[in-house]
């Protein structure tokens, strides 16, 4: 800890002799304070920077340059949802890049120009304004103009878009960093393709599996930024990056993790004013958490802890009958697959 400016006066007065005045008000008192004051801010500066040296305390940008400085690494920044959306109207309307349509108050713009064609409608590739999740969205919500555009009379999205990715959190770069440093990457070993898996971004994690289809082979399954089963575009990039990277003479796959749905239900005591809906939601995003918290990290979703989540969650003053997937066991997870949320049915 730094001294105060107490201490460092102390000793300053200390360290003067008795043969002179040093009560408060004295020209050795007063002149000491000073300085105590001034050295008090010089020890705090220093123990910041002494802090600073273990990586641990760093955050934000300052975290960012130690890691590239010492790997090369940069934080993945967030990435804008795109996705395909049928447009209909006149034959021969414009569709103009940049104009807008809208699931809900989230805005997505056209990134490509197209015509209305024969058959009344057209395809066409539309990017969320704003970068990260927010522009995630179920099928079939993406169903509004926010202004008029003449000639189009209707817009939807046939699928759910889902890639958009929030910014590297500081949590996950600095684990990058530590896999990097305690699992050396040499010569394209185990370690080196889930390295160059990671290195893409919108890539949650990975596992590796050499020589699962005989020797030279290697399989690498992937999960999304949002701990959520890998796109087809995610797929081609993370393959194209390690073709790029890999040495001369492996035959690589990369797939996709295989989502497993699990569904949870219980009777709970409510607690205070809270509603059945409140409690519902909030236990939602608990699990949804969880989730992802053991994607590709835990062989099973725990019964007990789910519980122990539900027990957890402001409103729930208690609950019997928990069911995951109508059983009372642990979830088992193979080796390609990830936990996801299917339902949630509370009763009282």
């Amino acid at each position: 800890m730094p001294k105060t400016k107490e201490e460092i006066h102390s000793d300053m007065l200390n360290d003067v002799s008795d043969d002179y005045e040093k009560l408060p008000g004295s020209f050795v008192y007063d002149t000491t304070k000073a300085s105590a004051v001034e050295l008090e801010k010089v020890y705090e500066e220093i123990s910041t920077v002494e802090a600073k040296q273990d990586i641990e305390n760093l955050s934000g940008d300052e975290l960012e340059q130690r890691v590239y400085e010492r790997t090369g690494q940069r934080r993945h920044q967030a990435t804008r949802t795109t996705t395909p959306v049928i447009v209909k109207g006149q034959v021969g309307a414009p569709i103009n890049i940049g104009d807008k349509v809208a699931a809900g108050s989230v805005y997505y713009s056209f990134v490509e120009s197209k015509v209305i064609d024969s058959t009344g409608q057209a395809t066409v590739l539309v990017e969320c304004d704003i970068p990260g999740t927010i522009g995630n969205t179920p099928a079939h919500t993406i169903t509004s103009f926010p202004v008029t555009l003449q000639g189009l009379t209707s817009v939807t999205n046939l699928e759910d878009a889902t890639n958009g990715y929030n910014a590297e959190t500081d949590e996950a770069l600095l684990n990058r960093y530590y896999e990097y440093l305690q699992a050396p990457a040499t010569s394209g070993n185990k370690a080196h393709y889930r390295i160059w898996a990671k290195e893409v971004v919108g890539v949650g994690d990975a596992k590796v599996f050499p020589t699962w289809s005989g020797g030279g082979t290697v399989k690498v399954v992937i999960i999304d930024a949002n701990k959520r089963a890998a796109s087809e575009e995610l797929i081609t990039a993370v393959y194209n990056h390690i073709e790029e990277s890999r040495p001369i003479g492996a035959s690589v796959t990369v797939i996709s993790a295989t989502e497993k749905p699990i569904d949870v239900s219980a009777n709970i005591v409510l607690a205070n004013t809270f509603t059945i809906g409140q409690v519902q939601a909030a236990f939602e995003q608990s699990l949804i958490k969880q989730f992802a918290d053991i994607a590709f990290k835990e062989t099973y979703a725990s019964y007990a802890k789910i519980g122990n989540l539900l027990l957890d969650t402001p409103g729930v003053g208690d609950y019997s009958d928990l069911l995951l997937n109508n059983g009372i066991a642990n979830i088992l997870l193979g080796d390609e697959e990830i936990p996801v949320l299917n339902t949630v049915t509370l009763g009282v």
